[in-house]
């Protein structure tokens, strides 16, 4: 979950011209300095670490080594890249609550088009089993709607 997913383009776009234009506001400041800019760089992160834990080579994909480090396990590696997601996650649920919280501070984030991106309330994405045949693919995949 990136944060134009959690902010919708409208309000995505009012911040990023609040940014190029000098600086925001009031609640648009707040949420920026607290929740959106955490967020950002825990996502940027999650990213980045990857391909700073490696190089690519002419022949290979490889991982960094000199002769007075330990590299890192990949265990060890998506251990880290899980605790720096559920971060991300979080300052994104708490991006979602403060703009719900302060609704009427944010109108953008309920005007987006049928062609934007609009706020998504899925924030945390974990490997949790629901149940057999709880959601449309599960159903669609074992021929739940082809059944008479």
């Amino acid at each position: 979950m990136y944060i134009k997913n959690v902010l919708g383009t409208q309000l995505y776009t009012k911040l990023m011209n609040d940014v190029i234009a000098g600086g925001s506001t009031g609640k648009y400041l707040e949420l920026m300095n607290n929740w959106v800019a955490p967020a950002q760089a825990k996502w940027t992160l999650w990213l980045a670490l990857p391909f700073i834990w490696t190089r690519i080579s002419n022949k290979s994909l490889v991982k960094k080594d000199s002769d007075n480090s330990t590299p890192v396990g990949e265990n060890e590696m998506e251990l880290l890249l899980g605790r720096i997601q559920s971060s991300a996650e979080y300052y994104c649920e708490e991006v979602r609550k403060f703009i719900l919280e302060n609704s009427q501070s944010f109108p953008e984030y309920f005007t987006n088009s049928s062609f934007d991106t609009k706020p998504s309330n899925d924030i945390y994405n974990c490997g949790i089993y629901t149940g057999k045949g709880l959601n449309d693919d599960y159903r669609r995949y074992n021929g739940y709607y082809s059944r008479k």
